[in-house]
């Protein structure tokens, strides 16, 4: 979700599909009625969860049925954290956070090394993306500040 031009396994995304999956992408669960919310914020439909099924099904056709999973009365992404990287960023840099500020700058280096960094999210990017662009640029924020201290830590500037 994090590239210039987010895909899946190479596929490019876009329209309802990649909102949903950046609703998802940004937090463990989602209720169907905070996907619809981010997915027509201005006007939803008429049938609002007969509309989010549909795009639902038409996003598991470009992913796979088990990637997007059916939890209580909504969503989830079905992979590690790991694997989503925007939750992988934010949970590398509240680590890393977390041990900068305990002095383990050694762990902060390890937790921050091959960070994403997120594209800017632009004026042509609406959405869902936006936003979950925007929490990827503040947590890369943080995650480059607490590194620059880590460096400064260690005496080395450059790196």
């Amino acid at each position: 979700m994090l590239e210039p031009v987010p895909t899946w396994r190479g596929i490019g995304l876009s329209g309802r599909p990649l909102d949903l999956l950046a609703v998802l992408a940004g937090r463990q669960d989602a209720s169907d009625q905070e996907i619809i919310e981010a997915l027509w914020p201005e006007n939803a439909p008429a049938r609002p969860l007969r509309a989010l099924h549909v795009v639902v099904s038409r996003t598991r056709a470009l992913t796979g049925e088990d990637v997007i999973e059916r939890v209580g009365r909504g969503y989830r992404l079905a992979l590690p954290a790991s694997d989503i990287d925007a939750r992988d960023l934010a949970a590398r840099t509240e680590q890393a956070h977390i041990c900068a500020q305990a002095g383990q700058w050694s762990r902060v280096l390890e937790l921050t090394a091959g960070l994403p960094r997120p594209p800017e999210a632009g004026d042509q990017v609406s959405g869902p993306l936006a936003q979950l662009l925007g929490r990827a640029a503040a947590h890369a924020s943080t995650a480059r500040r607490d590194r620059a201290l880590a460096l400064e830590a260690a005496g080395e500037y450059e790196q």
